[in-house]
């Protein structure tokens, strides 16, 4: 019996190279560091120029926001600003601006670089005024103005050039007279945001709402007002060569004709021409040539000629009178006094009454001078 051998053939394992390693050399490692030393400085010194400028722009434009304020609360004077400031440099004090409501409270006046914000204006014509909100105290890095399209216009004095103030768009030559008056403010380092204020600009084109001394053109109007339909209230006295309204509540009016479909009461009442009238209220007097009026209540009437429905001129304190040097034609007449060439009433009561002619369905006068009496 054969023995069956078999024989397989052997599998040799592959062989796996050793792989070398070995760490860094000393020099390497000291190349590296450097590298990485030199990295981090990089990158730290670029984050604190990026933090540098980021602060001088918050800081610019806190300066911009009070260069504007300072500007609105000067235009609500600018004619007297700007003659306060001729030829000269004043401070406006940062708390004037929180009262008149133009700087929030909450607001600082210190900007994000730690520096206080001090305002002086100029005006170096007539014509003109100058705003500066500066950031005056030295500090360093300084901050550098950048174009910046939420910014009118800031710059600062550059240690170059002391006599200027540059920035984006911007070169301003410093008169002798900022630097004199306030050389602690413009001095080389100092930022600065401004603004120009011109009269002709900023204040002729408009009508001022309160009264500027010397300046009544600022109060004048050169073309019609159009209310649209709404009131004008509170008026105190009127002076107008003609009034036309549908109602007109006046403490004092003087005008030469007044026109109106409605009433009109007034304390006293001036008119050169002609009144015409549903009715009229005068608390005091009335004066016109000619009145025409539905109802009138008055202390005093004084008219050429007046033709009023129901006249009642009486007054418990002071006694009225009414004169006319024409006639007087009422349906009734209540007055103490009554004097015209001729009054023709349906009723008239009459304390003294001096005319020529009296036409009355009744009347009771306690003294008549009339040259005829008609129905009395």
């Amino acid at each position: 019996m054969h023995r069956l051998s078999l024989t397989l053939p052997s599998r040799s394992r592959p062989r796996i190279p050793r792989r070398t390693r070995r760490g860094l050399s000393l020099t390497e490692a000291v190349l590296s560091l450097i590298l990485i030393v030199i990295a981090a400085d990089g990158v730290t010194k670029l984050l604190a120029r990026e933090l540098v400028r980021a602060s001088a722009r918050e800081e610019f434009r806190l300066l911009d926001a009070a260069a504007e304020a300072a500007a609105a609360w000067i235009e609500r004077d600018l004619p007297g600003q700007i003659t306060a400031a001729r030829d000269t440099v004043l401070p406006l004090d940062p708390a004037t601006l929180r009262t008149a409501g133009l700087w929030s409270p909450a607001k600082p006046f210190v900007t994000r670089r730690k520096r206080d914000i001090v305002i002086w204006y100029h005006a170096p014509d007539a014509d003109s005024l100058l705003v500066f909100a500066v950031a005056a105290t030295p500090l360093e890095p300084p901050s550098l103005p950048e174009a910046d399209p939420a910014i009118e216009a800031a710059g600062w004095i550059s240690p170059v050039n002391t006599s200027e103030i540059t920035g984006p768009g911007l070169r301003y030559v410093l008169p002798a007279v900022l630097t004199a008056t306030a050389p602690d403010t413009f001095q080389p380092g100092a930022a600065i945001a401004m603004r120009h204020l011109s009269l002709r600009r900023d204040a002729l084109p408009y009508l001022y709402r309160v009264a500027i001394p010397g300046r009544d053109d600022l109060n004048t109007m050169s073309t019609d007002l159009l209310m649209g339909g709404n009131s004008v209230l509170g008026i105190n006295a009127l002076a107008t060569g003609a009034l036309t309204a549908g109602t007109a509540t006046i403490d004092a009016l003087t005008a030469a004709s007044v026109t109106s479909t409605g009433n009109i009461t007034a304390t006293t009442a001036t008119v050169t021409g002609t009144l015409t009238a549903n009715s009229g209220t005068f608390a005091t007097a009335l004066s016109a040539p000619s009145a025409t009026l539905g109802t009138l209540d008055a202390t005093a009437l004084t008219a050429t000629s007046a033709q009023i429905s129901t006249l009642r001129i009486t007054d418990h304190a002071v006694a009225g009178a009414v004169t006319a040097s024409g006639a007087v034609t009422a349906n009734r007449v209540d007055t103490p006094t009554l004097t015209a060439d001729q009054l023709t009433a349906g009723s008239a009561t009459v304390g003294s009454l001096t005319g020529t002619t009296l036409t009355a369905t009744t009347a009771t006068i306690r003294s008549l001078f009339v040259n005829s009496c008609t129905g009395c």
